[in-house]
């Protein structure tokens, strides 16, 4: 591998071609598995957003909607400016596509890197391994959750652009820098951690010694952030209440936060899996090594940028103080007095992925004139790789539990009128089962799939089935009013399509439910014992709310699907009664 700093042009073409491969697998598989069907907060954020749009009588109202829009401690003005474009552009709500041009959004940070390495004179393969990092599926709930892809994905496209924008030319004048200011607002306004832009810009501002327009920044910023704070109720938001309790659990706050830096890097001994959770506190656990490898990377970059002034390092540390003071407030505005780990949930994952791809660039400009610079970067590389490989192996079966879920909830929902098994919390079942019962206006009318056509047409056969085991229902003691059903099926034929999956069909002599299944996750370990890249069998381990049921005994009978065909088993698996 050639590490000449100015690269040739076969060397050029070689890293720009991998890197486009990785942006199209990127956005093709984020279009792949998303399903059509809303989750969490997409129901209030854009179907009720846009249908209050679409219903408000004027001009100004429909753009006082717009700047308005938010949930929770949240404003959510990117988010509501672009869906409401792209709505206006297609005439319908669609989430693949909405989640698609989130994907454009995120993808678009690479540009940024591409700009900024350069300023390093390093080898440009080093490109290829932060590609490998930002375009992985670590943040893959960003990818069925189309709130959250367009939230956190937008509100870091915008740290980037105005850090950008402040780095950008060689001596600072006013058009660059009230471009930067809008692109500040437009930040502090499209998610709570964007307020964290201010202090980021301040940063570049500093280490390129450019006094005269730091004053005027510290004047934006206070515009920002008060106007921001003054627009919300803090004390009602979840963090917000938890402000008064800041200094409790601090030392449980104090290592979610480290942690959360390399959450993404949130590594299973016992299966070799990167994965995410809330596991109990530990310090057995990778993450919180490689967040404090990252703070020293970090604070080493900070002193190099402040000798040189070297505007590439300069926009990558402002960017990582950015990073690092969104974990700030994930970890003491979210953390509880509970010893767990609150940072490891994919979805905070997108800035993880930011502060390691940062970490990445640090040690490339810190090893450039090392005398083993060539085996730090294949240290480096290799990471990548496993990294990106590793999450991509590891996310598709959680993808297709999830399409699966959101699927199958709308199935029963169009034939009970009502959404069942959708969260435990009760909270989005109601949203769901009222919204779309009040609201017939075309605008909020979900589409239909394969797995409709599938089910009506299914053909009655115990052919491709294998039988289930340890069935069992067992009453919830810790939540009053809820059942637990599982049962086990090791057997079945692992699963490959986006439109193939197992559910089980709760039967009585009236009604009809479908109950989803969660496909067995395979693992790295597995893989290299078994040399099979997938798994098969799956288990039905769900909560069900007795009163969303009628009263009665129900047969469980296996339900197989793959695009429009649908099989049915009629052999019984096991009788319930509720």
């Amino acid at each position: 591998m050639d590490l000449k700093t100015t690269p040739s042009s076969s060397q050029k073409t070689l890293v720009y071609l991998v890197c486009g491969v990785l942006v199209f697998l990127y956005l093709f598989l984020q279009y792949y598995y998303i399903s059509p069907y809303p989750f969490g907060d997409d129901l209030p954020s854009i179907y009720r957003f846009l249908l209050e749009v679409q219903q408000a009588d004027s001009f100004g109202e429909k753009l006082k909607l717009i700047f308005t829009n938010g949930f929770v401690e949240h404003k959510l003005l990117f988010f509501s400016l672009f869906i409401t474009s792209l709505y206006g552009l297609i005439g319908k709500i669609s989430l693949p596509l909405f989640a698609l041009g989130a994907g454009v959004v995120w993808c678009s940070i690479f540009f940024f890197y591409k700009y900024w390495l350069p300023f390093i004179r390093v080898s440009s393969y080093w490109l290829v391994a932060i590609a490998l990092v930002l375009l992985s599926f670590a943040p893959y709930q960003a990818i069925f959750w189309t709130m959250a892809a367009l939230q956190h994905f937008s509100v870091t496209f915008l740290c980037f652009l105005t850090i950008y924008l402040l780095c950008k030319p060689a001596k600072h004048n006013l058009t660059f820098f009230l471009l930067a200011t809008l692109s500040g607002f437009f930040c502090t306004y499209s998610s709570g951690n964007g307020m964290a832009v201010w202090p980021a810009g301040f940063l570049a501002l500093a280490l390129q010694r450019e006094i005269k327009f730091s004053l005027g920044w510290l004047l934006s910023s206070a515009a920002g952030i008060g106007s921001y704070l003054y627009s919300i109720a803090l004390n009602e938001t979840p963090s917000g209440s938890k402000l008064s309790h800041v200094f409790e659990a601090l030392s449980t706050k104090i290592v979610n936060f480290i942690a959360g830096l390399a959450g993404a890097s949130y590594f299973k001994n016992d299966s070799l899996d990167f994965s995410d959770g809330e596991p109990p506190l530990s310090f057995t656990y990778f993450s919180i090594y490689l967040g404090l490898l990252l703070l020293v990377l970090f604070l080493l970059g900070f002193i190099q940028a402040y000798r040189k002034q070297n505007r590439g390092l300069i926009a990558v540390i402002s960017v990582s103080a950015f990073i690092v003071i969104t974990f700030a407030f994930v970890a003491f505005g979210r953390a509880s007095s509970q010893e767990l780990f609150v940072i490891f949930k994919s979805r905070y994952y997108t800035y993880s992925v930011i502060a390691i791809a940062n970490g990445l660039f640090c040690l490339a400009y810190l090893s450039r004139e090392f005398r083993y610079q060539k085996a730090v970067l294949y240290v480096g590389m290799a990471y990548s790789v496993f990294f990106w490989g590793c999450w991509l192996f590891n996310s598709y079966t959680n993808l297709l539990n999830q399409r699966n879920i959101l699927d199958l909830g709308y199935l029963n929902f169009t034939k009970t009128g009502q959404w069942i098994c959708y969260q435990p919390t009760f909270f989005y079942e109601r949203f769901y089962n009222t919204f779309f019962s009040e609201h017939q206006d075309k605008l909020v009318q979900l589409p239909t799939t394969d797995l409709h056509t599938a089910f009506q047409n299914k053909q009655v056969t115990d052919a491709v089935f294998s039988p289930c085991s340890n069935v069992r229902m067992q009453v919830m003691h810790n939540k009053p009013g809820f059942v637990n059903m599982r049962l086990y099926n090791g057997e079945a034929p692992a699963i490959h399509n986006r439109k193939e999956g197992y559910a089980i069909a709760m039967v009585s002599q009236q009604d009809t439910f479908l109950l989803y299944t969660t496909l067995l996750r395979n693992s790295v370990k597995k893989l290299l014992t078994t040399g099979q890249p997938t798994r098969k069998g799956y288990t039905l381990d769900i909560q069900l709310r007795q009163n969303s049921f009628p009263k009665g005994s129900y047969e469980l009978h296996q339900f197989y699907f793959k695009n429009k065909e649908g099989f049915y088993n009629p052999r019984n698996e096991g009788t319930i009664t509720l």
